[in-house]
């Protein structure tokens, strides 16, 4: 790995960094492979025998660089100007761990030189999000192209919505929800971060749809923050535009949820009104937010799965036509 000649192989690559290691040097050359195809052709670089080779992924300017170092794995991404004020708008989003080593990075004339140690799902996960800022990913429009929120129905083919992208939804639903935010908030963030959508309007849109829109016993909220999150990657953003797409996997999610929790109104799920004393009282006493938090989880889950069920029908009457 630091004698000059001909690039390492995978092999080689695991015997140095090791295997935990190596682990996440498959993951994220995957990542970049699948969420930008066609678009970087990865180029070893030799630095000599003191630094020895790295592979950098590069189109007109560097992506990132990974750095195969003894018994580790390092990442090096440099952020422009504008890259850093986007940086500033997801940074809450980042790890403690990940957030210090960005603050401490040394800007030089070509731009702030970040490097992180992967050496754990959490900065993997920091990495995905700031190579989302570095270069968005082919499957997702600008802000400019979708109108701020929307997206246009296209999209929905395009995003992540595998199985994993829905458990990982459900698990990031549930921690927001834990973490403060009400249910149709944290639906809509989870899925929004699950697509690298940030937009300073979310998750404050879905506010008023919590807590059965607003303690009045009307819709459950986890469903309202589900339906803004369809919207969100299959809504219309033109009169000219079809609303197939979208009511199909609104429907679709609403059988779901309807056949997993038996309604979707919340004064039927959880037997009370919010907007009450007596209905407080009974909340509490009967530990309701732990089932508001199920509600909550598994509205994320089955958000994505309607519309990848929705995507794959699309793509399949697509091939037959």
């Amino acid at each position: 790995m630091i004698q000059p000649g001909s690039p390492p192989n995978d092999t080689e690559v695991a015997a140095w960094i090791g295997d935990h290691a190596f682990e996440y040097w498959k993951q994220i050359t995957s990542l970049i492979d699948g969420k930008y195809p066609g678009v970087f052709v990865p180029e070893w670089l030799f630095g000599g025998k003191k630094h020895g080779w790295s592979l950098r992924y590069k189109k007109t300017k560097s992506f990132c660089t990974l750095i195969p170092e003894k018994d580790h794995l390092a990442v090096l991404i440099v952020f422009g100007g504008e890259e850093r004020q986007k940086v500033e708008t997801v940074k809450d989003q980042l790890s403690v761990e990940t957030r210090e080593e960005y603050e401490k990075a040394t800007t030089y004339q070509d731009g702030k030189w970040v490097l992180l140690t992967v050496d754990s799902d959490t900065v993997e996960e920091d990495l995905q999000l700031l190579l989302g800022v570095k270069r968005r990913p082919k499957y997702e429009k600008s802000a400019e192209q979708r109108g701020g929120l929307r997206q246009g129905e296209e999209t929905m083919k395009e995003a992540i919505i595998t199985r994993d992208t829905a458990n990982q939804v459900a698990s990031r639903s549930e921690e927001l929800f834990r973490k403060g935010l009400f249910c149709a908030e944290s639906v809509l963030q989870a899925v929004a971060e699950s697509q690298n959508i940030t937009n300073e309007l979310i998750p404050s849109i879905a506010t008023g749809l919590c807590s059965g829109i607003a303690r009045t016993g009307g819709l459950c909220g986890a469903v309202g923050g589900a339906i803004l999150a369809i919207n969100m990657l299959c809504g219309r953003d033109d009169a000219t535009r079809t609303v197939e797409s979208n009511y199909e996997a609104v429907r679709d999610f609403l059988r779901r949820y309807e056949a997993t929790f038996g309604n979707t109104n919340c004064y039927e799920l959880i037997g009370c009104r919010l907007d009450t004393p007596e209905g407080q009282v009974f909340f509490k006493e009967n530990n309701l937010w732990d089932k508001c938090l199920i509600f909550t989880r598994e509205a994320g889950r089955l958000a994505i799965l309607s519309l990848g069920a929705v995507a794959d029908a699309e793509a399949t009457q697509a091939v037959e036509r």
